[in-house]
Parts: C-alpha cells; structure tokens; sequence
C-alpha cells in the first residue's frame, strides 16, 4: 500500500522513524494504515541499525562490556526492533559462546571498517547457523 506524498522527499527517513518511536498517534495512525508493514520497509529499509549501536559494539569489541552484556543487549535491541533484520521474525536469542570473529566485525563496522551490511550478514549467519538461536 502506497500513500500519496508519504514519505515526503523533504524529510529524512529519521524524522519518520523518531516520530514513529516518540508519538502514540502517529504510531497508530502509521499502523493503521501499513498493518503488514515495518516503518523501516516503508521508508525503504531492508535492515536498519540506529548509529548509536556503533558506540555499543566498539564497547563490546573493546572489552568495556562482556559476551554476556552484548548479547542481552542484541537481544534487546532485535526483540524491540532496534536493529532490525528483514526475513526474522524474532523471539529471543541465547548464546553461550560468541565468535572471535564476530567480535572482530563488531570493532570494524563500529570504526567503518566494513559496511552495515557486513554486519547485518554477519548477524545472520550467526542465526542462520544456529549459534545463536532465536
């Protein structure tokens, strides 16, 4: 479903998804009229990360934060649609050993080193073969 005009091309997308996050009839308006819909797929996004998120996994990759810090905060961060990933319906992650490497993509994309997508992958793959389980 298509709305004329929505989004505006004058507004960034984070306009849409602060107000989205920050105003309860704004959220019901925009559920209401996308009810099979993700704000974030309506604004074009296939996977979204907030920048934020950077500073957290350059924490983690630093050892500021523990293994067990982290993935309480991954879980949080995909149960509420934080980071989102198209194609995962999401309930609740456990892991008992992370991956050196993955440690390594978290440090990298927190310092540009590789692409949100990179990490988005690299999420996946860690789902997809079950090291952590959702």
């Amino acid at each position: 479903m298509r709305i004329l005009g929505f989004p505006s091309f004058d507004k960034s997308p984070q306009y849409y998804i602060d107000r989205y996050n920050n105003e309860l009839d704004y959220k019901s308006w925009f559920d209401s009229q996308f009810p099979e819909q993700t704000i974030y797929s309506v604004l074009g996004y296939s996977t979204y990360i907030p920048d934020w998120i950077k500073t957290y996994a350059q924490n983690w990759a630093t050892g500021e934060i523990s293994d067990q810090e982290f993935i309480m905060g991954l879980d949080f961060m995909l149960q509420n649609n934080i980071i989102v990933i198209s194609n995962f319906n999401y309930e609740h992650s456990s892991i008992d050993n992370v991956p050196s490497w993955f440690r390594n993509n978290a440090h990298w994309w927190s310092i540009d080193l590789i692409s949100q997508q990179e990490f988005i992958n690299s999420i996946k793959y860690l789902i997809q073969e079950n090291i952590i389980s959702i």
